[in-house]
């Protein structure tokens, strides 16, 4: 089930009491938010402890300063629905300490919580301020490559062979057949490595083949540098590397015409060695041409992680780019292009009408329209905001 979980104020047809709704509030946030800043306490006590009994002095604001900036650099990455969630929650919890009679042990609890606090809203605006805006090749972006959904199991016997390569015809905004070795769908996931990719290659100075550690990457699509994150990224480099497509109607940049084009590996060759956690990457021409000629939309990653569903995060790319062109977009291609085709129809708008609905909360469209052809939705009209229009603008900076 795609969205955010909700807070529900009733248990077996009753209104939960404040400490019921405080645990069950508190089993909705972030695990991985709360452990940071439960450390980041530990370590702030630490500092408290030192200087207690002391008038504050220039060092223990110094000490308070980096130990912020250090838990809020740890948190940067986090989700920006989930950051605020843990401020709302810590700042009630501090309302609610004020209102208890004054002891020593009640003002070490507050100097706490404003720590955290701090922490949190410091995290906050290094994600605003530090917001990465990637470039994206739009044929790549129109593309049926990304799921958002997984085959159903009658699909999956028709379109998987015996040795367990996965073939399928695709349509939507582009006709391809999709292929590849090991039986995968690409997946939102492997896109955000995908978009890290094309950044990277803007960095390294636009060549075609590139090496780069896998801390690098983790850099440019805002992931933490751990084993978790090394083990995701040496996943998607190999499911990349093993998927190949024939495409119908290449959009060529050059010859402003469409044009078919034969069997290109998404990269024409990859050498990734997990153990050390380095990879070699050479682009296929179409996709190097394609960046070259700046035929690219740029996405903000920050945008791309706080969005709700995944069906949301691949809508984000593929519209960023057809609006470009098209303000009236075919429900039956959205659908196709987000391989959501076994998945019942109206479930399917459901889906699309939300994702919709999150990216016109994230000032990407500023508004839509559903519109029928009889009973059924045939149509979308959207309207692009400024800071779409303004993406459409931006080219690639490659650095030297």
């Amino acid at each position: 089930m795609e969205g955010k979980t909700t807070l529900s104020l009733f248990k077996h047809g009753r209104i939960l009491d404040k400490n019921e709704m405080k645990v069950k509030e508190l089993s909705l946030l972030s695990k991985t938010i709360l452990k940071t800043l439960d450390k980041a306490s530990e370590k702030y006590e630490v500092i408290l402890d030192k200087h207690a009994g002391k008038k504050r002095d220039n060092r223990e604001m110094i000490d308070t300063l980096a130990l912020t900036q250090d838990f809020a650099n740890k948190l940067k990455n986090q989700n920006t629905y989930e950051l605020k969630n843990v401020l709302l929650f810590i700042s009630r919890e501090l309302v609610d300490l004020l209102d208890k009679n004054r002891t020593e042990d009640i003002d070490k609890e507050k100097q706490i919580l404003i720590f955290k606090e701090r922490v949190l809203e410091e995290a906050l605006k290094l994600r605003k301020n530090n917001s990465k805006k990637v470039p994206l090749e739009r044929n790549h972006a129109e593309a049926p490559l990304w799921s958002a959904s997984s085959p159903a199991a009658k699909t999956l016997i028709k379109i998987q062979k015996q040795n367990g390569e996965l073939v399928e015809e695709r349509t939507g905004f582009r006709k391809i057949l999709y292929k590849n070795q090991f039986g995968k769908y690409l997946t939102s996931t492997d896109f955000r490595v995908f978009l890290g990719l094309q950044r990277l290659w803007e960095l390294k100075g636009g060549t075609k083949t590139f090496t780069f550690h896998f801390g690098e990457l983790c850099e440019t699509i805002d992931y933490n540098k751990d084993g978790g994150n090394y083990e995701l990224i040496g996943a998607s480099l190999s499911k990349l590397i093993t998927t190949s497509i024939i495409m119908e109607d290449y959009k060529d940049p050059e010859l402003k015409k469409s044009v078919r084009i034969e069997i290109q590996n998404i990269f024409q060759g990859g050498i990734v060695d997990k153990r050390k956690k380095i990879a070699e990457i050479t682009f296929n021409d179409y996709l190097h041409k394609g960046l070259k000629e700046n035929n690219v939309v740029r996405i903000n990653l920050s945008i791309f992680q706080d969005l709700d569903s995944i069906t949301a995060k691949l809508m984000y790319p593929m519209i960023t780019s057809l609006l470009k062109d098209n303000r009236e977009l075919e429900l039956d291609d959205i659908i196709e292009n987000l391989v959501l085709k076994d998945v019942p129809r109206n479930r399917t708008l459901k889906r699309i009408r939300a994702a919709l609905n999150d990216l016109k909360q994230y000032n990407i469209i500023s508004d839509f329209e559903m519109i029928r052809e009889g009973r059924p939705y045939k149509r979308v009209r959207i309207e692009p905001t400024e800071q779409l229009l303004e993406s459409f603008e931006e080219g690639i900076v490659v650095s030297e």
